[in-house]
């Protein structure tokens, strides 16, 4: 799922369109299902007044459904588990598409679609990862997964410097190398990040401070219930011992 956000998701195409009836055909990745519903037109009359310009199709027209530049993988990953909507309303002989959430999708004409054209997706993903907000609040799997895709999109930028050093003019190889420099400065914080969430269980101890789970704790009291008054003594002396020495 996470390879095929650098793409699209859906292409949709209008092959009839009428008074009685409108067909779109749909090609879609396996793991996507398509459900069609009509609306009742009265629950639809108090819509979003965030919602971004309809997309106005006609016939032999379509659109691709793209996740946006810069919006968090885990986010769109997490909006396309609960479904995606697609508003399609009929204006003055035409189709007006609109996705039903503003934030975090993007319908593209066919004709104005240039990221499967351009040949720089690397850099624009690149540069993508980079405008990236940081999660603070992150947990060790959604660390893990911008993890991945930092490290996807430096091999790339690694081929790009291999397959093309003799044909590409000398300030584009230095903004290359120095997009891979910070996101390599992006991802050694990542990995600070992630290994900071696993060696520290809770924020009131210290990252190295060891017994700082909570089982050795309740593990050291059942065995002080468990033993005897002198036994507990001992120990406590042995400790106080080892702290003066």
């Amino acid at each position: 799922m996470l390879e095929a956000l650098n793409g699209h998701l859906g292409e949709f195409v209008i092959v009839e369109h009428s008074e009685l009836s409108t067909a779109i055909l749909a090609r879609l990745h396996p793991y996507i299902q398509l459900i069609g519903s009509v609306a009742d037109p009265r629950l639809t009359l108090n819509s979003d007044v965030d919602k971004p310009p309809s997309l106005r199709r006609s016939v032999g027209q379509g659109w691709r459904l793209f996740s946006e530049l810069g919006r968090s993988p885990i986010l769109c990953l997490q909006l396309l588990r609960q479904g995606i909507r697609i508003d399609i309303d009929n204006c003055d002989g035409q189709l007006c598409v609109t996705p039903h959430i503003h934030h975090g999708w993007q319908l593209v004409a066919l004709e104005n679609d240039m990221r499967l054209f351009t040949g720089q997706k690397e850099l624009r993903r690149a540069k993508a990862l980079l405008n990236r907000a940081n999660d603070y609040n992150a947990n060790t799997e959604q660390l893990l997964l911008e993890l991945s895709e930092i490290d996807m999109v430096c091999a790339d930028l690694g081929l790009m410097l291999q397959d093309h050093t003799n044909n590409r003019p000398n300030e584009q190889l230095k903004k290359i190398a120095s997009i891979d420099a910070q996101l390599q400065r992006k991802k050694q914080w990542l990995s600070q990040q992630y290994q900071q969430a696993m060696e520290r269980n809770n924020w009131q101890y210290s990252a190295n401070q060891p017994g700082c789970d909570e089982s050795l704790y309740r593990k050291l009291e059942y065995y002080q219930l468990l033993s005897t008054p002198e036994m507990n003594a001992m120990v406590e002396n042995l400790l106080l011992d080892e702290k003066n020495s």
